[in-house]
This record gives structure tokens, C-alpha cells and sequence, in this order.
């Protein structure tokens, strides 16, 4: 049992961790909601997360606030289990969903055509659809009926007890960090690979090519004097003169100054969308694939001290680890839940200038 003072110390951090935590999240979703530039298909995995750790603090983080409060579990014993099935569900759909962004990016970066055709709001939307069902049923069966669950009082938190069923652990790591860790690490080693290799190669002023297409169609002279007369089809009868199709400038790394997927040069008519001869890779793209780089690091740094430990509890019980060491790491898990959103305001230039825009509006 914590005496007065330390118990007054773990319940005001954590419940400033789960504040601070929700904040920065709802603002993620206002600048969302906010910004339509972006409403894109590509960032609804970040709605997802951002959902994902709301849920995580109310059920979880809370509920861990109300056992430092009473110093035991004071809530009725179906409630513990609510907590155990909340704490991995959020971690494990947390871990996948970071997993198929490294996905998406690397069929962006080796294949643009096809993930024009497969990352599109509809398919999107039923992805995480089945993740959510997939996980929320693996969770159900693991954290409830395969492994008992019990109250730590040095976690402040019910967990499985792992120690009558290693296997149970065994299988959740997989699940949660083994696959995901080495799908992670290849997809996103891979396509770095690839920036370099492009960069070794590309003519000064040029632009870094990801992928150029043959069979193309649309790159004829007679199929561009077609969308021109289209263009401008009718043209007098308008208020505004329609505009040529955008050409871009490039960096002088190579890079697409203008994302081809951002609202302004997407066409309004999907029917009249046709294949690229050449897709090249956009300085957002790439500025993507290092926050969520950077974002799969700091919030798997924040569990696997965590889930280290429960290993070292789990085949080395007899000499485990101080409680106090034990309940810092589970703070730090409970950290997890606002680090993404800090990245995405400190690492994509985008983001943040969407929500200094937000800002002065909401100032004016």
C-alpha cells in the first residue's frame, strides 16, 4: 500500500498525462474537421488513431486514475476485465493500424499506380472496419477467456495474469510486436532504400521517379489535345475560365513541390482520371514517411520498456523488479496515447501549418 504522498503524486501525473492526452487528440480531430485539404483517404488512418487513444484514456487510463485514488480496485470485478480487454485492445489496434501506414507508404514509393487505384475512401473505411473487428474479437478471446484476469496494485491497472499462461503472452507479443515490428522495419528500410537509389541516379533539376508506366494511356499528343478541348468546352458560358492542367515544379533534390493527391489538382470528374506515364515522388510524400517513421518510434518506445518488464515478471517472478520501476513503465505506456499527435505537430510541416491557421481563426 502507497502512503498519502505518493499515491497524491501518481494520481496527479497520471491524470495529467490522460489530459493532456485528450487535448492534443480532440485538436488533431478539429484541424481535421477543420482543414479539407485534409480529408484526403490517406489521413483517415490518423482519424483512426486519434479515436483509437480517446477511447484508450476513458477506459483505460481513467480507470486506472479511480485504483491510485482508492488504492485497490474498488470497482465491481466485470469492470476489471472491461479495463484488462481496453488496455490491449488500444495497444494492439494501435500497432496495426501504424503497420499498414508503413504498408500504404510502401506501395506508394513501388507501386503509385496501384495505390491510386486501392487507397480510396471507400476501401480505406472497410480496412479499418476489419481491423477493428479482428482485434476487437482476438482481444475478447485473449484477454478474457484465455488468460485469468487480475488486479497489479504496482500497475494500478488489471492485466492478464500472465504468469499462469505464458502462452497467452507468448501469442500477444506476436501478434502486437512481432509481426508488426518486422513488417514495419522491412517496409519502411526498403523504401528509404529506394529515395537513395533514385537520388544516385537523377539528372540535375529532374525529378525522383517512383515508377513509370508504358501502357499508360492519355500521353498521346491527339489524347492531350482531348482534354484541352474539354477544358475549355463551353468555356465562354462560364463565370471563371478553366484552367490547363498543373504543371509541377521540382526541388532541387528531385522532389514534386505539390503532392499529385492534394484536393487542388485532383480532377472533379473520377470518370476522366487516366494513368500517369510517370509518377514522382512529392516532398509531402516523403515528409510522410518520416513522421510516421518517427511516430511507429516513439510509440513503440513508449510500450516495449513495458512489455520487457512483463517478461522479466513473467519467467523471473521470484526476483522481480521494483514496484516503483514497474509503475513508471506503465505510465510511460499511458504516454503512448499523446505522442503521435505531438509528432504530427512537430514533425509534418502540413499539420502544423493547418492548425496555426485554426488558431488565428479561432483568435479573429
Amino acid at each position: 500500500m502507497a502512503d498519502i504522498a505518493s499515491r497524491v503524486w501518481l494520481g496527479v501525473t497520471l491524470v495529467l498525462i490522460a489530459v493532456v492526452s485528450l487535448v492534443v487528440n480532440i485538436i488533431v480531430i478539429v484541424v481535421w474537421v477543420k482543414t479539407q485539404k485534409l480529408r484526403d483517404p490517406k489521413y483517415y488512418f490518423w482519424i483512426n488513431l486519434v479515436v483509437v487513444d480517446i477511447i484508450g484514456i476513458c477506459m483505460w487510463t481513467s480507470l486506472s486514475v479511480t485504483a491510485v485514488v482508492g488504492d485497490a480496485w474498488i470497482l465491481p470485478d466485470v469492470v476489471c476485465n472491461v479495463h484488462a480487454y481496453f488496455s490491449t485492445f488500444c495497444n494492439v489496434i494501435n500497432l496495426h493500424t501504424l503497420t499498414i501506414l508503413a504498408l500504404e507508404r510502401f506501395l506508394k514509393f513501388f507501386k503509385p499506380s496501384k495505390h491510386e487505384d486501392i487507397c480510396i475512401g471507400f476501401f480505406l473505411i472497410l480496412l479499418i472496419c476489419g481491423v477493428w473487428f479482428f482485434d476487437g474479437v482476438v482481444c475478447v478471446f485473449t484477454a478474457i477467456h484465455w488468460a485469468q484476469v487480475r488486479y497489479y496494485q504496482a500497475q494500478y491497472q488489471c492485466i492478464p495474469e500472465h504468469q499462469l499462461s505464458t502462452s497467452h503472452l507468448n501469442f500477444m507479443f506476436i501478434l502486437s510486436y512481432g509481426v508488426p515490428l518486422v513488417v514495419m522495419v522491412a517496409t519502411y528500410t526498403a523504401c528509404f532504400i529506394k529515395v537513395i537509389h533514385m537520388r544516385s541516379r537523377v539528372q540535375p533539376k529532374g525529378a525522383l521517379v517512383l515508377e513509370t508506366n508504358k501502357s499508360a494511356k492519355g500521353d498521346s499528343y491527339s489524347e492531350r489535345m482531348k482534354r484541352y478541348t474539354d477544358k475549355f468546352q463551353n468555356a465562354g458560358m462560364k463565370n471563371k475560365k478553366p484552367k490547363l492542367e498543373k504543371t509541377y515544379d521540382y526541388t532541387k533534390d528531385g522532389y514534386v513541390v505539390k503532392s499529385d493527391t492534394e484536393d487542388d489538382v485532383q480532377p472533379s470528374d473520377t470518370k476522366s482520371r487516366f494513368k500517369k506515364k510517370e509518377y514522382s515522388l512529392a516532398k509531402e510524400d516523403y515528409m510522410l514517411l518520416k513522421v510516421y517513421v518517427i511516430t511507429s518510434c516513439a510509440y513503440v518506445g513508449t510500450w516495449i520498456p513495458y512489455v520487457i518488464s512483463s517478461y522479466v515478471w513473467t519467467y523471473s517472478r521470484f526476483s522481480p523488479l521494483p514496484a516503483g520501476v514497474i509503475t513508471s513503465l506503465v505510465w510511460l505506456s499511458h504516454c503512448g496515447a499523446f505522442v503521435k499527435p505531438l509528432v504530427y505537430g512537430l514533425c509534418f510541416e502540413k499539420f502544423r501549418s493547418r492548425l496555426l491557421t485554426v488558431l488565428r481563426r479561432q483568435e479573429t
